[in-house]
């Protein structure tokens, strides 16, 4: 046997109880349980924990005297942060008769094998051969750091029962269960043992070892957790301990309201603590449901009844019509993030999981990967950095802002597009920093808003936003927002017959919203001044879609704001079938005197 640290511990007996506890609180391990072996190989970190601390590969140990009553429970705490292995493993024995491995007699837990089917797994030790009792879940511990809180029972009636909470979870898994009568010595040890190549020599850490005297199971389960798949068919019960399989029948479990019911009950595969219900047929969204458990044992025959779950909802999804663009900010400020806002138009709360951004220009994508809700009729404004946007705009109580690391939006150009599922176009936009107001004298910081969600985010249907707002709305309606009745329903409309074109945010352009039966009228558009002096062309033969916006910004052809007066717009628009109507309308350009 090669080198190693023996780590064993020092039990406290009275006539009532005896146990052991050992957190390394107090900074060291050489008093209080005194440590003997390869001390210098293990430190307590900065975390309070005993940490491997090796100097090159090999195997460590430590040791000391340790105890245990006729039925106790056994706790440790033994994280491995790598992924283990043959060649990086930890074993951690009990009731052995000496600390030479070769010769000694006792148990131990082994964690890490070759392969990727790394399970806890329980040893018998005789005369130095190891003989496999039990084995936990096929790859539990497999991943690429293992936290693990194991924990032990062992009861007069001979009944072992292993259980752990694997990645810090708060939930004890059933590993496995036997009936065995353990061999107890006079003076038995606890050992540890640490197995390393040279990149593991201080990923091994130990904490919060306690040994106690058994007290019968006398607590009936609990529910400690439910949760519905987002199909909203199959509905997962995790309770607090191992259940009687008996119990586990669709009858069992009742759905409350009942317009489904369960139609399988089964225990979750390696975990008889976790219940899967299947149901006959999907819930509804947005509506609240409960399981009531009618009755559930443990396998020592504590009974619950009637216990009841959590609510359980699932959201609607996105589809065409419901999540649209609402605002872009692509040149933020220096030291600033973007932000893309979304609007949910639906009457319903919308689950945005599995939603895709992209940025069509560059071919950037991002999903969004967890649950993320949009109100209905509400905004949502996504951004790396929450809390940047919130505090420079301002934002009113209520705005929904969340983190989410966007696609690269450019500073010039760009053409943000949201897909459900990722092939499924919602919505799109292509915007150029030309779209912004040319009277705001620098658009940094400046976002761009959506007039209007009656029409495409574009066709002009979008604007600077204002100053009054600090120039973005992130997650509240648009300073630029405009409703159905501001639009109306004539086929070229004046939303406002004023505009001020003094760059506050407030009316700076006039807007034309056109909504025509069918895509493809051309239009044709000019300005005069009240003595019929043409001032500014805005259309010639433009193709136009259904619906959308022309605007004017008091500028003539030499891009110079006109004076104040009344100004007429006259045009025309031709159908695909040669007909031709005409436009007339005024309005007044207005500045601050």
């Amino acid at each position: 046997m090669r080198p190693g640290i023996l780590l064993i511990f020092t039990l406290f007996c009275t006539s009532v109880i005896c146990q052991f506890t050992e957190n390394f609180d107090d900074g060291n391990i050489t008093n209080g349980p005194v440590w003997s072996g390869n001390v210098a190989h293990f430190i307590v970190n900065a975390e309070g924990s005993l940490q491997l601390q090796a100097p090159a590969a090999g195997e460590s140990m430590l040791h000391t005297q340790a105890s245990f009553p006729d039925s106790f429970i056994f706790e440790i705490k033994n994280t491995l942060d790598f992924s283990p292995s043959a060649s990086n493993l930890s074993r951690i024995y009990f009731l052995l008769d000496q600390s030479d491995l070769s010769k000694a007699n006792g148990y131990y837990f082994n964690f890490g094998e070759n392969g990727s089917t790394d399970a806890i797994r329980l040893y018998e030790l005789t005369n130095g051969s190891s003989n496999l009792l039990a084995s936990g879940p096929s790859g539990a511990i497999s991943l690429n750091s293992n936290p693990i809180h194991l924990r032990m029972e062992y009861a007069s009636d001979r009944k072992l029962i292993v259980s752990a909470d694997i990645g810090e979870t708060g939930n004890f898994i059933p590993q496995f269960e036997i009936t065995r009568s353990l061999k107890f010595t006079p003076t038995p040890l606890l050992l540890f043992q640490c197995i390393y190549t040279a990149s593991r020599t201080d990923k091994f850490t130990f904490d919060d070892i306690s040994i106690t005297a058994y007290a019968p199971d006398t607590s009936p389960p609990t529910l400690s957790s439910s949760s519905i798949n987002e199909e909203g068919n199959q509905i997962t019960l995790v309770f607090s301990e191992k259940l009687n399989g008996s119990d586990i029948t669709a009858s069992n479990f009742k759905i409350v309201p009942a317009d489904v019911s369960v139609s399988n009950a089964a225990f979750q595969s390696g975990a008889e603590n976790i219940v899967v219900l299947t149901l006959n047929q999907a819930i509804q969204s947005n509506k609240d449901y409960t399981v009531e458990v009618v009755s559930i044992s443990d396998t020592r025959g504590n009974t619950s009844n009637n216990i009841i779950s959590n609510p359980l909802r699932i959201f609607a999804k996105p589809g065409p019509g419901t999540i649209l663009l609402s605002e872009i900010l692509f040149d933020p400020v220096s030291g600033g993030s973007d932000f893309l806002e979304l609007y949910n138009r639906s009457e319903e709360p919308i689950n945005l999981k599995g939603l895709v951004v992209r940025n069509e220009s560059n071919n950037n994508s991002k999903s969004i990967e967890t649950d993320l809700i949009i109100a209905a009729n509400g905004y949502l404004a996504l951004t790396p950095d929450p809390n940047q946007v919130a505090a420079q705009y301002q934002v009113p109580a209520g705005a929904a802002i969340s983190f989410f690391e966007l696609p690269a939006f450019n500073n010039s150009d760009g053409h943000p597009s949201i897909y459900y599922p990722a092939d499924i176009l919602l919505d799109e936009f292509s915007y150029d920093e030309d779209f912004h107001n040319p009277l705001i004298d620098d658009n940094e910081g400046v976002s761009l808003e959506r007039l209007s969600f009656d029409s495409p985010f574009g066709d002009g249907n979008y604007g600077s936003a204002a100053a009054s707002v600090l120039y973005a709305t992130p997650g509240y309606q648009n300073s630029n927002f405009l409703n159905g009745a501001a639009i109306g329903d004539e086929p070229f409309t004046l939303v406002s017959k004023r505009l001020s074109p003094d760059g506050d945010g407030m009316e700076d352009e006039l807007l034309i919203s056109y909504k025509l039966p069918e895509a493809g009228y051309l239009l044709n558009l000019k300005i005069y001044d009240a003595n019929g002096q043409l001032i500014k062309t805005l259309a010639n033969n433009e193709l136009l879609g259904t619906s959308g916006f022309i605007k004017w910004n008091g500028a003539n052809e030499d891009g110079m704001v006109e004076r104040i007066g009344v100004y007429i717009l006259k045009g025309t628009y031709h159908s695909l079938n040669g007909s031709t109507e005409e436009i007339n309308k005024t309005c007044i350009l207005a500045l601050k005197l």
